[in-house]
């Protein structure tokens, strides 16, 4: 029995022993701060937040090592602009336009995040870092809708509302649903404690529930294969028109709140000297378009159509407002386009969000239409 105790007790110990090592290694070769699991907490003014110094986030609660007393560029947006790409090494456009510009770069950006979260960001942390510049990531794949969603859904923001619309708590519904995924539990087990701390155990969670989610989903996937040019992803159709689809109302009621946010900001930055620039990230349909027609590859190619459609007209009503307006913007469409003919930015599942070649043309392209503009 005492041989046993003592090899067991000379296995365990040699298994925390590499565990340690191994979650050493790794924070040398991955963020922590791209990877590990914040907690997000509901809140009545933005629907939910992340609690700060949680998952290696600033004491703000933002994806940033630290806050700076003054911000060389800060830059606002949802999923697109925080970074939910496929891998967890991944780095977002905002870091890397940092990097290119060899400027510090303060990202004030949050996945679920829409244009009243944005203004409410603007107001409270950016102007406080009195910034040169704010890039400001408008996502017309659901950014309209989650404006629609926070104005009716929060009496905090009922200001913004027109009287013939009436409240809607489904915007509750929906942050309780993304705090309670976030959570997926106990938040004082020991499993949520180690996705907050343990790199290593975050990496093989992570690679799990995306291989069990893959097999589980209950989204329709639409599968899309383009044999002559060597490309191949998959999209979320249905999901992607619900949250665009320029046919609804309430997302043309979204869009003229968003808009008049987006106004207000631009002023607020004209009265006190900062830079404003919107960037249009454009839906990953979109950026696949040119290759869509090509044969009968993608199933519901119908619904694509419609997306597309209806993402053609919210950049067009978009932009005239920013023409009107004089609010100025850069579009990564193309250039974006360009990058798929030879490499790839975005994932080969139905994720939505590009990986980090796809950041990185991102963050080139701002960075090539700032210099075009100076």
């Amino acid at each position: 029995m005492r041989k046993i105790l003592i090899n067991v007790s000379v296995f365990l110990l040699s298994l925390c022993i590499s565990l340690l090592l191994a979650e050493g290694v790794l924070r040398i070769f991955v963020d922590p701060m791209n990877c590990l699991s914040p907690l997000l907490v509901l809140d009545e003014i933005t629907g939910f937040k992340l609690v700060p110094k949680t998952g290696a986030h600033d004491t703000w609660g933002f994806k940033n090592k630290k806050i700076p007393e003054k911000a060389d560029i800060i830059t606002m947006g949802d999923s697109q602009t925080y970074n939910s790409g496929s891998s967890l090494t991944d780095n977002c456009w905002p870091m890397d336009l940092g990097k290119v510009l060899h400027r510090d770069v303060y990202n004030l950006s949050l996945a679920g995040y829409g244009l009243v979260q944005y203004y409410y960001l603007f107001n409270t942390y950016a102007l406080k870092l009195h910034p040169d510049q704010i890039f400001l990531g408008l996502y017309l794949g659901n950014d309209f809708k989650n404006c629609y969603d926070m104005a009716y859904g929060y009496d905090y923001w009922k200001d913004l509302r027109d009287s013939s619309y009436t409240a809607d708590e489904a915007s509750h519904r929906k942050s309780r649903q993304i705090v309670e995924s976030n959570q997926q539990g106990n938040v004082g087990s020991l499993g949520f404690w180690l996705r907050s701390h343990s790199v290593s155990y975050r990496l093989a969670s992570k690679y799990i529930h995306m291989l069990l989610s893959a097999k589980r989903s209950n989204q329709p996937l639409s599968y899309f294969e383009n044999t002559q040019k060597h490309i191949k992803t998959i999209f979320k159709l249905e999901t992607r028109l619900r949250e665009c689809n320029y046919e609804d109302s309430t997302i043309h009621e979204g869009g003229r709140i968003g808009l008049k946010l987006i106004d207000r900001m631009n002023r607020e930055c004209q009265s006190k000297g900062i830079k404003f620039t919107v960037v249009l990230i454009p839906t990953k349909e979109l950026v696949y378009e040119p290759y869509l027609n090509w044969g009968d590859q993608l199933h519901d190619k119908n619904v694509a159509d419609q997306i597309i459609s209806s993402e053609r007209k919210w950049r067009s009503m978009t932009l005239d407002f920013f023409q009107k307006e004089q609010i100025k913007y850069f579009d990564v469409l193309e250039d974006m386009r360009q990058a798929l003919k030879t490499k790839r930015i975005y994932p080969n599942t139905g994720n939505d969000h590009p990986i980090a070649t796809g950041y990185q043309v991102i963050a080139e392209s701002v960075a090539r239409q700032l210099s075009a503009a100076q």
